[in-house]
C-alpha cells in the first residue's frame, strides 16, 4: 500500500499546494486568449466523478486543485472498499485447508470404491462431497464477488492514471507552472502505487480463483464416480458381498469392505457431525430460535392453564413443556436430516427420546410401552454393535443376534398386543401393521447376514429401525397435536356464551386429518430415502404420470387428472379449513353482527372453491380460453336444466348477505319448529325440538312465510294466565305473582316481569303474568319452574285457585223424575269411578 503512505506522509505539503495551484489556475484561466476561450466554451469542463465514470482524456488546469483533492480523498479510502490482507490471508488459508480436505477424502473414497465399498459407506461419502461442494461453492462465489470488485477498481485507476499522465504533460509544456506539475507527479505517483498494491490484490484473488476451479473439478469428478458406485452398489445389494457366516466362523480372512462398513469410527463421525453443524448452521440457529419460542409459549402456556385453558381431559400435556419444546425442535430437524451423517441423526434420535417418552409413553397401554421402550433402545444399540472393534466375523455374529433378539422381542410383545387389545381402536391396529412388516424387514436383514449380502442387511437393518423410530415420532407429534387442538378448541367454545351454534369438533376434525396427512407423507418421504430408493420410486411414479392416453383425436396424460384430482382435493381441504378457522376461531372474537361471521366465513369459502377449480383446470393443462366455451355451454344448461339447483344457490347467497335466517335462529316453518344448525350451497338444515333435522331448500326460506324467532334478539316472551277466586284480595295475588316471577334466576330483570288483573270471570278472577327468557332454548323449563313457584306460592298465601262451578235448577217433577231415570242409565254404562262422580251430581 505504497500510495496511501505516500499520501499519508505528504498530507501537509499537498494541502498547500492545492491552495497555491487553485490561485494560479485562477490566474491562468484569466489570461487565457480568444481561441483558448472558444475551445473551452466548445468543450466544457469534466465534472467531479466517481472512479467508474466515464473521464475525459484531460483536466483543465482550473480545475487541475479540485480533481487532485477529491481523488486524493478516494485514494485514501481505498482500503476501506477494496478487501484487506488480513480478509486475503483468510481466504488464502481456507483454499488451503480446502485442498488438504478434498486431497484426502480423494484418497479416501477412490480407495473404498476399488475395494468395493458397501452401499451404506457409499452413501455417507455421498453426503461427504456434497458438503465438501457446497462449502467450494460458496468460496468460489466469494472469491468471484471479491475479483469483480478489484477488476472494476483496477479499471478505474488506469483511466484516471492516463487521464492525470495526459495533464501532467501539458503541465509540464507549460515551464511556468512548478507548483502545478509538483502536484500532477504527486497525484501520477499516488494512483500508480495504488494500481499496483490493486493489481498485486487482484492477481492473488485470480490464483486463488484458479486453485478452486480445480478443486471444482475434483469434487465433480468425485462426485461423479461416487455416483456410478452408489449405482453400481444399490445394483448388487442382491448379490452377496462376503462369504456366508458359517464360513467365516473363526477365520483369518481379510474383507476390507466389509470390515469398513462393520466399523464406524468414532472420530470419522465426529468430523462429519462438526461439518454438518457448520454447513447448516444458518437452518440450524433458525431451528433453535424455533425451538426457544415454543418453550417460551409453552412455560406461559402452564401458568395460564388452571385460569383460561381447561384441560382436564389431558392436564399433563400442558404441564410438559420442556417436552413440548423438544417435540418441536424434532418437527423443525426433519428436513434437515435428509442429507445429514448418520452422526448427526443419531444426536437427533437421542434427544428425541425424551418427548416420545413423556409425552406419547404415558397415553400407551403397558404392552405398547414395552413396544416403543424396545423400539428405543433398538435404534440406539444398533450403532454402538457396530462401534465396537471386534473381528469381522465376530461381529457379523453380534449383528445376527442382534437382529434375532430384536424379531424375537417384538414378535412376542405384539402377540400380547393382539391377545390384550383385541377390540382396541384404530392406531393400535395400524402399529401392529407396522410392527408385522418391520419385523419381516429385520427377518429379511437376518437371512441376508447369514448368506453374506453384508450390505444389505445393513441397509434394511438401519432404514427399518430408523424408519420405525421416526414413525413414533411422527406419530407423537400427531397425538400430542390432536390434544392440543381439542383442548384449546374446548376452551374457547367454553368462554364463549352467546346463541350462534359453533361446531368446534368440525374444525378439530379436519386439523387433526391435515395434522395425520401431512405427518404420514413426511414419514414416506424420509422412508424412500433411508431405503435408497426414492430417486427410483419418484422417477417411476413420474413415468407413470406421465403415460399419454390416447381418446380418437385427443390425448391426455395421467399426470393431468391427479394434478386435477389433487388439486380439488387440497384446496378443498383448505377451503374446509380455512372456512372454519374464520367461522368459529378468528370472526367470532371480533365485534360483528350476529350471524355475519357465518356469512364472511361462507362466502370465503365459495371464493376459494372458484379459485381452486381454476387454479385445478390450470394444473391440468387446460386451456383457460378454451374454457369460455365450455363456460358458455354450462350457462345454457343452468338456464334450462339447473334453475332449481341455481335457485337455491342465489337464495342461499341472498340469506347470506341479507340475513333474515342465521345460523343459531329459531325458526317455525309450516308448523315446525327448530334451531338453523347449516345453511349450505343448496339447502339448509333446521335441527327440530323432537330431535329430527329438517332439509330446507334455500329457496324456501326466501319464498315462504317463515317465523324466525330470533331475528331481532334471543330473548322470548313467556306468558302465564291464572284464575283465582272471587274470595281473594285482586292486589295480593298481583303482588304475589310479580314477585315470584322476578324472583327465578334465569328471569330477566330488564324487560321486567309484569302481572296483569285482566278483570272479572265467570267465575274467577283472571290474571296474567309475563316474563322473559334469556334464550329460546330454556324456554319450557323455565315456564314450568316459574309456574310450579307461583302455585307454591299462592298456595302458601291461601289463595285458591278457582274451579269452574255450574248450577243446575229443575222445574217440575217429571223432569226431575226423567233426569233421575238418566243419571241411572248413566251409572250402569260407565266405569265405576265415574258412577260416583254421577252421584254426586245427582245429590
Amino acid at each position: 500500500m505504497g500510495g496511501p503512505c505516500l499520501i499519508e506522509r505528504r498530507q501537509g505539503r499537498m494541502l498547500f499546494a492545492v491552495i497555491l495551484t487553485c490561485s494560479v489556475g485562477v490566474q491562468l484561466a484569466n489570461g487565457q486568449t480568444r481561441p483558448s476561450q472558444r475551445k473551452q466554451a466548445a468543450t466544457p469542463s469534466p465534472q467531479a466523478s466517481p472512479l467508474s465514470s466515464p473521464v475525459s482524456p484531460t483536466i483543465d488546469a482550473a480545475q487541475v486543485a479540485a480533481d487532485a483533492l477529491l481523488l486524493s480523498q478516494r485514494l485514501r479510502s481505498l482500503p476501506e472498499r477494496l478487501i484487506s490482507d488480513k480478509s486475503l490471508t483468510d481466504l488464502e488459508q481456507q483454499v488451503s485447508r480446502l485442498k488438504q480436505t478434498i486431497s484426502d477424502k480423494t484418497q479416501q473414497t477412490e480407495a473404498a470404491i476399488q475395494s468395493g465399498a458397501i452401499f451404506t459407506e457409499l452413501q455417507q461419502s455421498s453426503l461427504d462431497w456434497e458438503a465438501l461442494g457446497k462449502e467450494a461453492r460458496n468460496l468460489s462465489e466469494a472469491l468471484t464477488k471479491q475479483s469483480s470488485a478489484l477488476e472494476s477498481e483496477v479499471q478505474s485507476l488506469k483511466n484516471e492514471e492516463s487521464r492525470w499522465h495526459v495533464t501532467n504533460q501539458e503541465v509540464k509544456a507549460q515551464v511556468s507552472l512548478p507548483e502545478l506539475l509538483e502536484l500532477t507527479d504527486k497525484i501520477v505517483a499516488d494512483i500508480g502505487a495504488a494500481l499496483t498494491s490493486t493489481e498485486e490484490r487482484r492477481s492473488r484473488i485470480v490464483a486463488l480463483q484458479q486453485s478452486m476451479a480445480t478443486q471444482l473439478s475434483i469434487i465433480a469428478t468425485e462426485t461423479e464416480q461416487l455416483s456410478k458406485a452408489r449405482a453400481e452398489s444399490q445394483r448388487s445389494l442382491l448379490e452377496p458381498d462376503s462369504l456366508p457366516l458359517w464360513k467365516v466362523q473363526f477365520g483369518s480372512i481379510h474383507e476390507s469392505s466389509v470390515a469398513r462398513v462393520l466399523r464406524s469410527s468414532y472420530k470419522q463421525d465426529i468430523a462429519r457431525l462438526r461439518d454438518f453443524i457448520y454447513a447448516k448452521r444458518t437452518p440450524l440457529i433458525v431451528v433453535a430460535f424455533l425451538t426457544i419460542l415454543a418453550l417460551a409459549f409453552f412455560l406461559r402456556l402452564t401458568r395460564t392453564t388452571v385460569e383460561k385453558v381447561q384441560t382436564q381431559t389431558h392436564p399433563s400435556l400442558i404441564q410438559r413443556p420442556f417436552s413440548l419444546a423438544l417435540l418441536v425442535f424434532m418437527l423443525a430437524m426433519m428436513p434437515l436430516l435428509y442429507d445429514a451423517p448418520n452422526s448427526a441423526i443419531g444426536l437427533v434420535n437421542l434427544i428425541g427420546i425424551i418427548p416420545v417418552t413423556r409425552l406419547l409413553k404415558p397415553r400407551l397401554t403397558k404392552t405398547y410401552q414395552k413396544l416403543l421402550l424396545g423400539l428405543i433402545a433398538s435404534v440406539l444399540l444398533f450403532p454402538f454393535v457396530k462401534l465396537f472393534q471386534f473381528p469381522t466375523w465376530l461381529k457379523r455374529d453380534l449383528l445376527a443376534l442382534f437382529t434375532l433378539a430384536v424379531i424375537v422381542l417384538f414378535v412376542w410383545l405384539g402377540r400380547q398386543a393382539v391377545r390384550i387389545g383385541g377390540n382396541e381402536e384404530r392406531g393400535p391396529g395400524l402399529t401392529l401393521i407396522g410392527l408385522v412388516g418391520g419385523s419381516f424387514l429385520l427377518l429379511i436383514a437376518l437371512f441376508a447376514n447369514v448368506f453374506g449380502y453384508v450390505g444389505l442387511s445393513d441397509l434394511l437393518t438401519q432404514a427399518s429401525l430408523t424408519s420405525a423410530y421416526r414413525a413414533v415420532i411422527l406419530f407423537t407429534v400427531f397425538v400430542v397435536g390432536g390434544l392440543f387442538i381439542s383442548s384449546v378448541l374446548r376452551a374457547k367454545t367454553g368462554e364463549k356464551i352467546t346463541a350462534d351454534r359453533t361446531d368446534p369438533e368440525r374444525l378439530r376434525r379436519r386439523l387433526t386429518f391435515t395434522l395425520g396427512i401431512t405427518a404420514f407423507f413426511l414419514w414416506i418421504h424420509s422412508t424412500l430415502k433411508l431405503f435408497a430408493i426414492r430417486e427410483q420410486v419418484y422417477a417411476a411414479i413420474s413415468r407413470a404420470l406421465n403415460y399419454q392416453i390416447h381418446i380418437g383425436s385427443a390425448s391426455f396424460a395421467i399426470s393431468n387428472i391427479v394434478a386435477f384430482v389433487l388439486t380439488l382435493l387440497a384446496g378443498y381441504l383448505v377451503a374446509s379449513v380455512t372456512r372454519a378457522i374464520l367461522g368459529e376461531a378468528i370472526l367470532p372474537r371480533m365485534r360483528l353482527a350476529r350471524g355475519l361471521p357465518n356469512a364472511i366465513a361462507t362466502v370465503t369459502h365459495y371464493v376459494l372453491l372458484v379459485l381452486i377449480f381454476i387454479f385445478a383446470l390450470a394444473a391440468a393443462g387446460v386451456e383457460l380460453s378454451k374454457f369460455t366455451i365450455l363456460t358458455g355451454a354450462l350457462g345454457v344448461g343452468l338456464g334450462f336444466g339447473l334453475q332449481n339447483v341455481v335457485n337455491n344457490f342465489v337464495s342461499g347467497l341472498i340469506l347470506l348477505f341479507e340475513r333474515p335466517v342465521r345460523v343459531g335462529d329459531i325458526l317455525e316453518i309450516k308448523g315446525v319448529g327448530g334451531e338453523v344448525t347449516k345453511i349450505g350451497f343448496r339447502s339448509s338444515t333446521v335441527h327440530a325440538f323432537d330431535g329430527s333435522d329438517l332439509i330446507i331448500p334455500n329457496a324456501t326460506l326466501i319464498s315462504e312465510p317463515v317465523t324466525n324467532w330470533t331475528l331481532t334478539g334471543t330473548q322470548r316472551k313467556i306468558v302465564l294466565k291464572i284464575h283465582v277466586g272471587y274470595e281473594n284480595d285482586p292486589t295480593q295475588v298481583r303482588d304475589i305473582l310479580s314477585a315470584t316471577a322476578a324472583t327465578h334466576p334465569q328471569v330477566l330483570e330488564y324487560p321486567k316481569p309484569i302481572a296483569l288483573f285482566l278483570g272479572f270471570g265467570d267465575s274467577a278472577l283472571n290474571f296474567e303474568v309475563s316474563f322473559w327468557a334469556p334464550r329460546p332454548g330454556v324456554v319450557p323449563e323455565l315456564r314450568s319452574e316459574v309456574a310450579l313457584s307461583i302455585a307454591a306460592a299462592l298456595s302458601e298465601a291461601g289463595i285458591k285457585v278457582s274451579v269452574p262451578q255450574r248450577s243446575l235448577h229443575i222445574t217440575g217433577l217429571d223432569q226431575h223424575n226423567n233426569l233421575e231415570q238418566l243419571i241411572n242409565d248413566e251409572h250402569s254404562e260407565v266405569p265405576s269411578s265415574e258412577s260416583g262422580k254421577l252421584a254426586a251430581k245427582k245429590s
